[in-house]
């Protein structure tokens, strides 16, 4: 079941596609490129980012009863270049969608984006690792994990991370991680996670990582 304001990270072009798929599908909506209520915002060739009459405009459609009495969607590519300013018009909506409405933001970073446009959606991370399998033994020892990161204990922080040094399974425990994140909505949590993702990914120590 989805949120009304979705927020999709990471996967590649493929993964986004049939994530996007699977939603209209289960929100009733055939997406077609002549469907008159689905709106795209995306980067134009020339800009580098997404301003606030962008997302004015994307208000102003929204607001607008749907024809045929479907849903209205509006998706909004890269949604980490829009400006602070436009973030924060975005808000109202995701405050107070209206009816039959639902937004579906894909962004490559999180780190960009508003902690409160985070905290107002239903948070997807696409791992790359098709393969990533969460038995009930391995979900309650993860928990526990959230758990800690939750409570900020550094203690057990500690004994975690000299546990995971090595790179490769570390980045798919933190892939573990942010898919049970987003099952329950945690999203301060998926920021951490995200960020621990991010360094850890880019060669950065392991065990210093996770620590913090």
């Amino acid at each position: 079941m989805y949120l009304h304001s979705i927020l999709i990270c990471g996967g590649d072009e493929k993964l986004k596609k049939k994530k996007l798929e699977e939603i209209f599908g289960q929100i009733g909506v055939k997406n077609k490129e002549n469907n008159q209520n689905i709106v795209r915002l995306a980067l134009d060739d020339e800009k580098s980012s997404l301003g606030i009459e962008k997302v004015r405009d994307l208000r102003s459609f929204l607001s607008i009863k749907s024809t045929n009495n479907q849903p209205k969607v509006a998706i909004i590519s890269a949604a980490e270049t829009l400006t602070e300013e436009a973030q924060n018009a975005l808000l109202k909506t995701l405050e107070e969608p209206p009816e039959n409405v639902f937004l579906i933001l894909f962004a490559k970073n999180i780190e960009q984006l508003l902690s409160t446009i985070v905290s107002r959606c239903q948070i997807i991370e696409l791992s790359q690792n098709n393969s990533l399998e969460i038995t009930p033994k391995v979900r309650e020892e993860l928990n526990l994990v959230l758990k800690w990161i939750g409570e900020g204990s550094i203690e057990n922080g500690f004994t975690w991370a000299k546990e995971n040094t090595n790179r490769k399974e570390a980045i798919e425990t933190l892939d573990k991680l942010l898919t049970l994140c987003q099952q329950n909505l945690v999203p301060e949590t998926v920021r951490k996670l995200f960020k621990a993702k991010k360094y850890i990914s880019s060669n950065t120590s392991v065990r210093l990582t996770l620590e913090n």
